[in-house]
């Protein structure tokens, strides 16, 4: 029974159990308010991340604790309205209809939402961060565990259950796969369908919708069980209950997002019909071996090990938060040296090297920011590649770095057009290169460059006679700079290349005679 507690929580998320009542909140003040649904484990995950990024004081009122204290909510939005708040924060589907119903003039951004679109028209007076992971990605772990899997069912009782299985018609014969989703009216319309599909079913995925109660959960897991049927969550606590994987959004990573947008909006760099809606970057990914191994599912080492990295990152995360920096960098650095790709541990691996360096980076950053504003593309370069060397995912230098890279190309590229003009295409050549090195997509130097060579390509040949010429004279100085003029004019051509090599062991061996004597 106890297990179940978890799943009654989760369900709350998308308002579908009344949540129990809640800690006492905190009263209004000038900082940012923060309405919340429910005191549950994954809202106080995206809490830490919000908190972790936020310019803003933050402070948390429940919704419980809200209602509590005020006979009429009225009343309270109305203080919200006539604080001029540059935006109201909500956590959760409830806190969001709630701030929505009182809200006019003061711009709602929601956090932890599934499946926005259930909050019809409101949806255009909001923005936020949904929490909805796309069916193709449980799709795509499915043929992974199973390649010759086919048939998938999802059930439904209600129109937020379709509305949440509905993206599995238009992303499953992408995958090889042939989904339905089937609408029940209740646990005995469902116990039908189920033998119906007993033969049939590879999969079946389990939609947020208020058809599973603790009984129903537990017919369908013995169900999928004892026929050797995949069950696809997106509950991470009912994995443990009794079910193959889910696929949850981070969200920590969902309260950084909030608190990025938030960040925008206060600062008025955006607006919430700018910002819409925002979906996590990554997710997190749950496995329950035993009980695949108990339905007759193969599960390969890739998933076994997608899965222990997931348990790692988490891990990290909450050492993250909890300030034990050092030990969540040995954590995440472990997971990237076992999966290079792991965007997610490489995301907190810089944000903890941001902590733990966060005085040097920024005094870095500072002075390369300095260096653009004064137009020494070179050196700001260099300055942002010495942030990314002590946090190579450092976003500020990054974006840094590609604006200095583009501002130097472009100098180079003009520096480049400027010697052309005074009749130095050579010199120009050597600037238009650099300009491409810089910046290896620069169109406009590139094009440029093409057209001085074609422009000075009919003296190549005069160019090849008169380094002859020098190198037969023994002038190899010359000579070297006849044949590097033509390989600048014509970088393939073998003869200059061949006598510039011969021009250059001839110089050396007649300096080495003259050093001798």
């Amino acid at each position: 029974m106890r297990r179940f507690r978890v799943l009654f929580t989760c369900l709350a998320l998308f308002g579908l159990f009344t949540p129990l009542a809640a800690p006492e909140g905190q009263p209004v003040g000038r900082a940012l308010p923060v309405l919340v649904s429910s005191d549950t484990n994954i809202y106080a995950e995206a809490l830490n991340g919000l908190q972790s990024v936020s310019n803003a004081e933050l402070q948390i009122i429940y919704l419980d604790n809200l209602v509590e204290e005020y006979r009429d909510l009225e009343d309270y939005f109305e203080t919200i309205e006539n604080g001029s708040y540059p935006v109201y924060m909500t956590v959760g589907l409830n806190a969001t209809r709630v701030a929505l119903d009182h809200l006019e003039a003061t711009p709602v951004l929601f956090s932890m939402l599934d499946s926005p679109k259930s909050l019809g028209d409101r949806i255009g007076e909001s923005c936020g961060v949904a929490i909805d992971v796309s069916i193709a990605e449980f799709f795509q772990t499915l043929k992974e565990i199973q390649p010759d899997a086919r048939r998938v069912y999802a059930f439904y009782s209600t129109p937020e259950g379709e509305l949440r299985a509905a993206e599995g018609d238009y992303v499953d014969l992408r995958q090889g796969l042939y989904y339905s989703r089937i609408r029940v009216s209740g646990r005995s319309d469902l116990e039908d369908e189920l033998e119906s599909i007993r033969d049939d079913a590879d999969a079946i995925y389990l939609v947020a919708d208020a058809l599973y109660d603790r009984e129903t959960f537990e017919l369908l897991s013995r169900f999928s069980q004892e026929n050797g049927i995949v069950l696809m969550t997106g509950f991470s606590s009912l994995v443990k209950a009794g079910a193959t994987f889910a696929i949850t959004p981070d969200y920590s990573n969902v309260g950084v997002i909030t608190g990025q947008m938030a960040n925008r909006i206060i600062a008025g760099e955006s607006d919430c019909i700018t910002e819409a809606v925002r979906y996590p970057e990554y997710t997190s990914f749950y496995l329950n071996e035993d009980y695949a191994g108990s339905s007759g599912v193969s599960i390969p080492d890739s998933i076994s090990e997608r899965a222990r990295s997931s348990r790692l990152v988490r891990a990290g995360i909450d050492l993250y938060h909890k300030q034990k920096f050092r030990t969540a960098l040995n954590i995440f650095t472990a997971v990237l040296d076992r999966d290079p790709g792991n965007r997610n541990a490489a995301n907190y691996r810089s944000l903890v090297l941001e902590r733990i360096t966060g005085d040097r980076s920024r005094a870095l950053v500072s002075e390369a920011d300095a260096q653009m504003q004064r137009a020494n593309y070179r050196q700001a370069l260099d300055g942002y590649r010495r942030v990314l060397e002590i946090n190579p995912g450092h976003a500020e230098a990054r974006r840094g770095m590609e604006a200095a890279r583009l501002a130097l190309s472009n100098q180079l590229r003009q520096n480049a057009a400027a010697l052309a003009a005074r009749g130095q295409p050579f010199d120009a050549i050597r600037q238009y290169e650099q300009a491409l090195q810089t910046l290896p997509t620069n169109e406009g130097a590139r094009q440029e460059l093409h057209t001085l060579r074609a422009r000075m390509l009919p003296q190549v040949g005069q160019l090849i006679e008169e380094g002859r010429s020098h190198y037969d004279a023994r002038r190899y100085d010359a000579a070297i700079q006849d044949f590097e003029n033509v390989l600048l004019l014509q970088p393939g051509n073998g003869t200059a290349a061949e006598y510039l090599r011969l021009s250059r062991r001839k110089q050396e061996a007649l300096e080495r005679l003259l050093r001798r004597q």
